[in-house]
């Protein structure tokens, strides 16, 4: 689920994905919200690229949007770790005891 402006934090790590450009695992170095009306954004660091343009490691990048019209924004935040697994590994749990 694509995480809110403010549920993103400085220090922890996210996964960035800039459709159709990239896809990385970022930290947040620094929250640059407030420069002008209506702006959130921060300056990241990538860690690890996932998919798309390589960006260097450790590169840092200025990422934000307008939040009167974030609809434009290509950049969105997704949590790293989850609280619980996926349900599709469920499906894949063979301890699971069948009736005869």
């Amino acid at each position: 689920m694509e995480l809110n402006a403010n549920q993103i934090e400085v220090g922890k790590q996210y996964i960035l994905i800039e459709k159709p450009f990239n896809k990385a695992i970022v930290t947040i170095v620094k929250d640059e919200s407030g420069k002008s009306p209506n702006w959130v954004g921060w300056r990241v660091r990538v860690d690890e690229n996932l998919e798309g343009l390589k960006l260097p490691i450790g590169k840092e990048l200025h990422i934000g949007w307008n939040d009167e019209y974030k609809h434009y924004a290509p950049a969105k935040f997704y949590a790293l770790e989850m609280d619980s697994p996926p349900v599709e590994s469920l499906a894949t749990n063979k301890n699971v005891k069948r009736s005869q």
